[in-house]
């Protein structure tokens, strides 16, 4: 009997019984798949470069994927304030592995000046990371 009451009242939340005829509403079901958004976070090192710029300085960017739900695949580019985009890459997570992984790119420049690197996120949904910034002062 308990079974029973804890079934008509998850039916009644989650609205799969029946309007009565003539009620003038529809009962309408409609699935509901889990929606995947993958938040990502970026930063870069160093984060400011003064000195020689002979040979110009590298910086590495760092990236953390994290899915909601796996398995999943997040595919990926790193875009530049200098309007410059990566490849597409993909990150694999398995169904039974971490929600979390750990993606880098590096970048050799004498720029002077404050820039940018972040992730864009191409798949499952389209998002942007924050802008790792780093500065270039050549002496």
């Amino acid at each position: 009997m308990r079974w029973m009451r804890l079934t008509v009242v998850m039916a009644a939340v989650l609205g799969l019984l029946a309007t009565p005829a003539g009620a003038g509403a529809r009962s309408t079901v409609a699935a509901v798949a889990p929606t995947v958004y993958p938040r990502v976070t970026a930063s870069a090192a160093p984060e400011s470069w003064n000195g020689s710029c002979s040979p110009s300085p590298t910086f590495t960017f760092t990236a953390s994927i994290t899915v909601l739900f796996t398995p999943e695949t997040v595919r990926y580019r790193w875009i530049s304030s200098d309007f410059s985009t990566g490849q597409v890459e993909e990150v694999h997570f398995t169904a039974l592995g971490p929600r979390s992984k750990t993606v880098q790119t590096t970048r050799i420049t004498g720029a002077v000046g404050t820039h940018w690197r972040a992730v864009e996120v191409i798949s499952p949904r389209r998002s942007l990371s924050n802008m790792a910034s780093y500065h270039v002062q050549c002496t």
